[in-house]
């Protein structure tokens, strides 16, 4: 080396430099900018009515959506206001209201399915917390501290699901009591991950911890899951950071994400409705093949936004150009 590093351009996102004898230098700024997209679907039938349409857009990152049983309303997290918050987007109006304030990141918000309540996790003195809201009243309880992560609600909305730091366990609180229920799934030889209860609340879908993992299906009974030798295997080979799941809304389609075919698509496989093993192939729901429409961030960006009619999720749409640098002369 012949001298010290100097700086050459004064931007964000440049990257694949290329340098000529001449002293110029091609690069490419780059950037991305994920929003909140619909896809209008017959969630119990597995079938697309049209192409995504994005509902949520700026400058700004979005993420997590969760949506409310009806549909009308829609839980996220953006950064427009400086950091991470929660947002509510009325679904029928189309307005947007600021659930969470102040200088704290909130990394989730899942509302509860009578659209009620709002879990979310906050980040503070390096613990994950878990605070609950009523909307319109502004206050808030705190449910949980230095937890692991990933809240959801129980469909019937009087649970919290959410797993502890390691040794990692699933538990269930009671929203009005507190108590805590551990669900008592585990795997012989890793952690289990991504666990979303069916409507009903007699099963849960799941993975392992492992990127590349098999999609299972258990039995639960009196709050408790089956033992791994009764797992029901839903799908295999889903290539890597793939596996979260959404139930159909009648318990009898399972969609996950997967990047089988190279791209993070959306896939679904048919249940028997009595014992939840699969029927037939998994279907093809939402190709992701385009640039402009890849999926935002990692997997459990996606949220919860599976309703009757519409799924919603963040799509990330990235843009570049290709930019010169001419040297300048020496004086």
């Amino acid at each position: 080396m012949l001298g010290e590093p100097q700086k050459l351009t004064a931007g964000t996102g440049e990257e694949w430099a290329s340098a000529a004898q001449d002293g110029r230098i091609a690069f490419m700024n780059v950037s991305d900018n994920s929003d909140i997209w619909s896809i209008p679907i017959d969630a119990n039938r597995a079938e697309v009515a049209s192409e995504p349409e994005r509902i949520i857009s700026g400058l700004s990152w979005e993420g997590f959506p969760s949506v409310s049983a009806d549909g009308r309303k829609l839980v996220y997290t953006s950064d427009r206001a400086g950091n991470n918050d929660v947002w509510l987007r009325n679904l029928e109006t189309n307005e947007d209201t600021q659930v969470t304030v102040g200088i704290e990141s909130e990394g989730r918000g899942v509302i509860s399915p009578d659209g009620v309540r709002v879990v979310f996790r906050r980040l503070e003195e390096g613990k994950t917390n878990v605070y609950l809201t009523e909307l319109g009243r502004g206050s808030e309880r705190l449910l949980l501290e230095d937890i692991g992560s990933h809240m959801d609600f129980t469909p019937d909305g009087k649970k919290v699901l959410f797993y502890t730091n390691p040794p990692l366990r699933w538990k269930t609180l009671d929203i009005e009591t507190g108590q805590q229920q551990d669900l008592g799934l585990e795997h012989s030889q890793d952690g289990v991950a991504s666990l979303r209860f069916s409507p009903d609340q007699n099963w849960v879908s799941f993975k392992l911890a492992n990127p590349d993992s098999p999609i299972f299906i258990s039995r639960v009974t009196g709050g408790s899951a089956q033992s791994e030798d009764q797992w029901i295997r839903i799908a295999d080979s889903l290539g890597p950071n793939s596996g979260q799941t959404w139930w159909a809304p009648d318990g009898n389609t399972l969609y996950f994400r997967s990047s089988r075919d190279e791209f993070f698509c959306i896939w679904a496989r048919s249940l028997d409705p009595e014992t939840k093993k699969p029927l037939g192939p998994f279907t093809a729901v939402q190709h992701l093949h385009e640039r402009l429409r890849s999926p935002a961030g990692y997997p459990a960006s996606f949220g919860y936004g599976l309703g009757a009619d519409k799924h919603y999720l963040p799509l990330s749409e990235t843009k570049a150009n290709i930019w010169l640098a001419e040297p300048v002369a020496e004086q």
